[in-house]
Parts: C-alpha cells; sequence; structure tokens
C-alpha cells in the first residue's frame, strides 16, 4: 500500500502546469438594467438622465452616434464612470414632447467591443408619448446603390435656406441596406430631406450628396424612396492651367462645365483650336512654345482668365516614346507628345515575320492606326532612328514594337437599346468602376463595341434632356431634378463569347 501511495505522489507531481482553457467569446453588447428616469415615463421635468449596465462600458464615436430627438441645439454633456453612463441636456425640454434617445453603437463594452446598437430611450414631457412612425430608404440617384450613412432631417417649418442655417427637428439614419425609421413622431406634417452630412454638423455643404425635399406626413403606411445627388454647382466660374511635364501640351480647367458657345482660347495672339473633356470642363490644346514664357488668355462668357506658362526651352531633356496596342482590325501607336512628322520609309511592317505594305493614319496630334486585313499570330512594327519627330524636333529612337494577337480577348457587345428616339444620352461602360468606353449619341438604337476584354462591366446611360453635350444634375434650391440616369445590372464578358443586352431607359 505504501509503494502505491508513494507512486500516485510521484504521478501527479510530475504533470505539467496548464494555463486553464477560456470560453467562448464574449459576443452579447451591454443590457440597460436600470435608468433615473423609467423608459416611457411622461410629464418629465429633469434634463439629467442616467442609464446602468449589466458590466463596464465605454463610449465610442458618441457625439456623432448618438441620435437625440428633436434634435438639440447645443450639444448634451456625455459621460461614463464603470458601469454608468450619463446624459445631461444642455437644452431646455419643450412642453408636450415626446423625446428619444437613439444609442446606435455608441456605447460598447471594456472587453470585446460589443456595441449597443437597438436600444432606444422614450419619455415624454406632455402627459402622452406620441406613437406616429415614418420610415422610407435612401438611394444613390447615380449609381442606384443604396446609402448606408444618410441622414433624413425633418423640419416644420421648412424654407429655402432652412437647410443652410437651421437644424432638423427629428433626425434618422439609414442602416446598412440604406433603410430608415422614425418612431414615436408626432401626427403631423414635415418637409423630409436626406443629406449626406459627412461633417456630420447637420448644415448641407455644397460638397455633401442630398435629395429634393418631400413634404410627409407621419404615421403614413407608404415605405417613402429618396434618391440623393450632387446639388448643381452655381458659384461663379474659377479658372485653372493644370501643371503637366508634357511638352507642347495644355490643359485647363473649370469648376464647372465651359459655355461651349463663349469659348475662345488664345496663346500670344494666335486664336488655337483645342478639345473638351467628356465632362466639358477640361480643355486641351497643343502649341509649339517659341519663348520660355507662353501667354494664354482664355475668354469665356463675359471672363478674362490670364496664364503665364514658363519653360527653360533649352533645358528640356526626354525621350519620345510610343506605346503601342493592338484591336481586332488594327496596330495602334501612341505618344503623349504631338507628333509634326512622319517619315514612313524609316517604319517597317512584319506579319509572322514577312514584310507587308501598309499605311499609317493620324487619329489625331498624339494617335496613330495602321490597318491590318489579315490574321497575323505576330506583328512587329520596327522604327529606324527618325520614324517621328514631335513639335519640338525630338524624334524616336531605333524600336521594334511587337503585337501578338490575343484571339481570345476578341469580345464584342452589342447594346439593344429601348427608350425615347427623340432624346440624346451620354453613355459610359465601366469595369471595376472605371470607364473604358464612353460615347455621345441620339436617337436609340444598336449600339456594338468590339475587342472588349473579358471582366465584369456595368453600363450607364445618361439622357441629356436639353440636347446641351452634357448631363446635368439637380438643384435643391430650384427643387430641379437631376437628368435621367439608367444603371444596368452587372454583367460578364467571356472569351470568345459575343454578348446582346437589352436596355430599357428610363
Amino acid at each position: 500500500m505504501r509503494h502505491i501511495l508513494i507512486y500516485f505522489f510521484l504521478l501527479f507531481g510530475c504533470a505539467s502546469v496548464q494555463q486553464p482553457t477560456g470560453g467562448q467569446k464574449d459576443e452579447t453588447p451591454p443590457k440597460v438594467i436600470s435608468s433615473s428616469t423609467d423608459s416611457a415615463a411622461t410629464n418629465v421635468t429633469s434634463t439629467l438622465f442616467s442609464f446602468t449596465f449589466d458590466e463596464y462600458i465605454q463610449l465610442k464615436q458618441a457625439v456623432e452616434k448618438l441620435i437625440i430627438s428633436p434634435t438639440q441645439n447645443k450639444p448634451p454633456n456625455i459621460s461614463v464612470k464603470k458601469k454608468k453612463v450619463t446624459i445631461e441636456l444642455n437644452d431646455s425640454l419643450l412642453p408636450k414632447t415626446t423625446y428619444t434617445f437613439q444609442f446606435n453603437g455608441a456605447i460598447v463594452d471594456i472587453n470585446e467591443g460589443n456595441p449597443l446598437d437597438n436600444y432606444s430611450f422614450i419619455y415624454s414631457s406632455g402627459s402622452y408619448i406620441d406613437s406616429s412612425t415614418y420610415n422610407g430608404t435612401v438611394i444613390n440617384y447615380n449609381t442606384k446603390e443604396v446609402c448606408s450613412d444618410c441622414n433624413i432631417f425633418l423640419y416644420s417649418n421648412y424654407t429655402d435656406s432652412t437647410i443652410l442655417y437651421t437644424k432638423p427637428e427629428y433626425l434618422a439614419r439609414t442602416d446598412k441596406l440604406g433603410n430608415f425609421i422614425f418612431n414615436n413622431l408626432p401626427s403631423k406634417y414635415f418637409t423630409a430631406i436626406v443629406l449626406q452630412d459627412k461633417n456630420k454638423n447637420l448644415f448641407f455643404n455644397k460638397d455633401e450628396m442630398v435629395s429634393l425635399p418631400k413634404i410627409i406626413h407621419a404615421d403614413t403606411n407608404t415605405l417613402d424612396t429618396f434618391y440623393i445627388f450632387t446639388n448643381e454647382n452655381t458659384d461663379n466660374y474659377a479658372y485653372s492651367l493644370i501643371k503637366t511635364s508634357l511638352p507642347g501640351t495644355y490643359k485647363l480647367s473649370a469648376n464647372r462645365p465651359f459655355d461651349t458657345d463663349s469659348l475662345r482660347l488664345i496663346f500670344q495672339e494666335d486664336t488655337i483650336s483645342y478639345t473638351l473633356s467628356f465632362t466639358k470642363d477640361t480643355l486641351t490644346a497643343y502649341y509649339t512654345q517659341q519663348s520660355d514664357t507662353l501667354n494664354i488668355t482664355l475668354l469665356h462668357k463675359q471672363d478674362t482668365a490670364v496664364f503665364k506658362n514658363i519653360i527653360k526651352r533649352h533645358e528640356l531633356k526626354y525621350n519620345l516614346q510610343s506605346k503601342a496596342f493592338s484591336s481586332a482590325s488594327s496596330l495602334n501607336i501612341s505618344f503623349k507628345i504631338p507628333i509634326q512628322f512622319i517619315d514612313q520609309t524609316k517604319i517597317t511592317l512584319l506579319l509572322d515575320s514577312i514584310p507587308a505594305t501598309f499605311n499609317i493614319y493620324r487619329k489625331d496630334t498624339c494617335n496613330f492606326h495602321i490597318p491590318i486585313n489579315k490574321l497575323y499570330s505576330e506583328a512587329n512594327i520596327i522604327l529606324q532612328p527618325l520614324a517621328f519627330t514631335d513639335i519640338y524636333n525630338t524624334t524616336t529612337k531605333a524600336d521594334t514594337l511587337i503585337f501578338t494577337n490575343k484571339t481570345e480577348e476578341s469580345t464584342t457587345l452589342t447594346l439593344d437599346i429601348k427608350g425615347n428616339k427623340n432624346d440624346s444620352y451620354i453613355l459610359y461602360i465601366k469595369k471595376q468602376e472605371k470607364i473604358i468606353k464612353e460615347i455621345y449619341y441620339i436617337n436609340h438604337e444598336k449600339l456594338v463595341f468590339k475587342d472588349l476584354k473579358p471582366g465584369k462591366y456595368k453600363v450607364y446611360i445618361l439622357t441629356d434632356s436639353n440636347k446641351n453635350g452634357i448631363w446635368e444634375t439637380g438643384n435643391i434650391f430650384k427643387l430641379k431634378k437631376p437628368e435621367p440616369i439608367t444603371v444596368s445590372e452587372d454583367f460578364e464578358l467571356r472569351q470568345n463569347w459575343d454578348k446582346e443586352l437589352l436596355i430599357n431607359v428610363l
């Protein structure tokens, strides 16, 4: 028996010491176990409220996340100590008014940071609790996607300047699905407006997306939908000369689209031709600057903008380099600097190592293409020195441009567009939020786009209702709606699979 006991103690004496394993991760948000004023209390006169929780807590972005309705003109004082949160209002209570505190994750537990999301505290300074509700959804007008962080404002007395200088009486915020809801509203009419409110100041700033105002009645059974858009820029025109490292290329921009009927560009004393961006707020011109200082004058409407472009021409040092790419029917060569002369005798074309006759055509000052009417596996363009000369007499060096005929990328997209044949349209094709095709067209028709690479795409069709060549957004102060936008569902293009897509324009 003695030997058995010795063995028993030796066995347990040699066991390794292990830390106790933890339990499951705490994912339970803190709970309110008591409050200084009961929820749904009436005839409340106090402006000081405290809430006790079942665990230690801390505040997280309380100023932004805590919503008190009606909205307070003066921010409340919010403090936390151990398991208690105290909220002191700095505004006097309005008579016969129902108040709500929505915490929206402003309180989290100490250990795991679990937020208190769906907790609202309600009380009234009068003898009853208001019970009207109002809800809806917010959608981005341009993308047709929901807005997951938008504020909805309710005003009893709304004028054109209210959103600029007056805080809303009631405020709600959209959830991840773009939905919002007001509870415990008084049963009356309001003007509702949605604001992106990036800086959380409860006022409209011109760089924030906004909706048109809508008169609503609380307790309606209708699920409203609001569309937010970037408000029309009505500032006075401002112009700037965009700095570019490319000799001979000049870009000037405006803070809003140019009026093309009253636009003139002068370099020194010469009127210069230009091209406008698709959005008509940036113009590009090419010019051979003969002196170190170039005087640029932009005449637009009643404005005259003067710029000076200063370069040291004798210090200009760069290599004239080309970029090559192929399509189903041509070989393309592009430069970043305007080309003034081509010597085709210094250019050789090989198709699968066999010399081929060709003609090179100019698309514009920087882009050229060689039509190809036969199949090939590989094409080579051999450039001898001096093949291309730019506007500053810089020439290309000897180079070989290699093109591979990637037949797997020869996907064709056909768009069958149905709508009003009298309207004009701006069409974008986007791949992963990057615009790869953009056209302006009149009337509805079938549009064919060749040589698209495999991937996921989306089509945007912007209606140019007034036929001024640009899409115009809305204006909250003029109660002007944006011009219509139609957005397709995401679709996929696959290798060697042509696709036809039917789009019904709004």
